[in-house]
């Protein structure tokens, strides 16, 4: 709940599970919830940044330091690499260091694409810069694919992004 923190919910019993009741109210505000590779509940805040929950404490990655002071929206497991979305770009967490893959691109949503054959690849939505796609070659580094009003979309404004999943 934002503003007040991550809850958790048992039949109709609501129970604050983090932060704390003593925290700064900054790390109430939360906008985003995700998992990660060891099945860590990943908390995005408006400004504190990233939170690992494992369900008994809370901790943080010094790397994702530099995400702080805008919201994270939205966060994407991809084996142990983590794909993040923010008000100031979308980054990549990979062995220990967090790269700029768009940067200055406020990024609100971020899953992975159903055709990884070629390379990594993600969708993100963006406000803005329409919806990307976003591979990242191993000679070229980041190729980003933006479609947006030119391409029939009605608008640079893209919200959310889903995967449908298979019939099988």
């Amino acid at each position: 709940t934002y503003g007040y923190g991550v809850e958790r919910l048992q039949g109709s019993q609501r129970t604050l599970v983090w932060p704390d009741a003593s925290a700064d109210n900054h790390l109430r505000e939360v906008t985003g919830l995700g998992t990660d590779a060891n099945d860590r509940l990943l908390i995005g805040t408006a400004t504190g940044g990233v939170f690992f929950f494992d369900s008994k404490q809370t901790s943080t990655d010094g790397a994702l330091d530099k995400l702080k002071g805008d919201a994270i929206w939205s966060f994407v497991a991809e084996g142990q690499d983590l794909w993040i979305a923010t008000g100031k770009g979308l980054f990549l967490a990979q062995s220990g260091q967090v790269i700029e893959i768009a940067p200055g691109v406020n990024s609100r949503s971020v899953i992975v694409s159903a055709d990884n054959s070629y390379a990594k690849q993600v969708w993100c939505a963006t406000i803005g810069n329409g919806l990307q796609k976003v591979a990242l070659d191993n000679q070229f580094g980041a190729v980003v694919s933006r479609f947006d009003v030119e391409q029939g979309l009605p608008s640079q404004r893209v919200f959310a992004v889903l995967s449908e999943r298979n019939p099988d």
